[in-house]
């Protein structure tokens, strides 16, 4: 059925929400500048990866995890996170993997080719 203009619409006429799709979900990362490429855009493929933690005072470094995580880039704000000089970045990740990129201190962002052949 066509809709026409000035049609309200309710739920029921909308279904259930599709987006993020079951399996994945969508999480904000608060960067700094160097922790993705300037040019990165949404769409983009990333690999998620552990940057530099700060050092603790043994001189020992917190570890991050061992695998790569991939995400899709679905939003970039510029000027967001602590004081306004971070860039917040929403991905759009696997569901099992959201509490682990989740975890990391500094997390670092790197556009991978689309095709999906190029997981470091």
């Amino acid at each position: 059925v066509p809709l026409t203009t000035g049609t309200l619409l309710s739920a029921a006429d909308l279904g259930p929400p599709q987006y993020p799709p079951a399996g994945e979900a969508i999480l904000a990362l608060a960067l700094s500048a160097g922790a993705f490429p300037p040019q990165m855009q949404p769409g983009a493929r990333v690999a998620v990866m552990a940057g530099h933690a700060a050092s603790s005072g043994s001189g020992q470094q917190a570890a991050g995890p061992g695998t790569v995580m991939t995400g899709t880039v679905t939003a970039i704000t510029l000027g967001g996170g602590a004081g306004g000089t971070q860039t917040v970045v929403s991905l759009l990740v696997d569901t099992a993997a959201a509490p682990a990129v989740e975890q990391l201190a500094s997390p670092v962002l790197v556009v991978l080719d689309p095709s999906g052949t190029d997981v470091p």
